[in-house]
């Protein structure tokens, strides 16, 4: 970046300020906490990105059991998909859960940061005090039956009140 006042955030996740979360959690009194999931459903979460983005690791955070696999993606406005972890075991209770992708520059512009799970009691950690009508406000769309975050997604209005926590970092280890 050329000004160096600025400086890009560790982490750009669906609870931040670039998120659809930002405004809803105000509306909802909203905050994170275990999930009951519906398997294979997928999430998928407006968010702008006003910056390039160096991508380092992607993460989601789990709910109070681990079971069953999680899969994170980040897709373009269109549903293409830019990037996808694959279905992957979920490890760690109520804890961040990093993958390390090949880094890769993510450019300035409108994504949905994608989240599934093919777990369900409390395998996912995020908000389901969000209400349909709220999260339809916020531009938050679904995909059942799609743990492999499909390319491309079959974006729809969301048919569930989950909100998942989930995002990017800069960073190449710990927080």
């Amino acid at each position: 970046m050329s000004d160096k006042n600025n400086v890009l955030p560790l982490f750009l996740h669906t609870y931040t300020v670039f998120s659809a979360a930002h405004e809803l959690r105000m509306m909802a009194n909203g905050s994170c906490g275990s999930l009951t999931w519906v398997a294979n459903y997928s999430c998928f979460v407006p968010v702008s990105v006003p910056w390039d983005y160096p991508v380092n690791r992607v993460f989601w955070v789990n709910g109070s059991v681990v079971g069953g696999n999680a899969n994170f993606g980040i897709f373009d406005r269109a549903g293409k998909r830019i990037y996808a972890v694959g279905s992957t075991v979920t490890a760690g209770a109520s804890a961040p859960q990093f993958t390390t992708p090949t880094p890769f520059l993510l450019p300035a512009g409108e994504y949905f940061f994608a989240y599934a799970a093919s777990g369900t009691t409390n395998v996912a950690s995020g908000t389901a005090l969000y209400t349909l009508e709220l999260l339809k406000m916020g531009g938050v769309l679904s995909q059942a039956s799609n743990l492999a975050l499909a390319n491309p997604a079959t974006l729809a209005i969301s048919s569930q009140a989950l909100y998942p926590y989930c995002g990017v970092t800069r960073t190449v280890s710990g927080f």
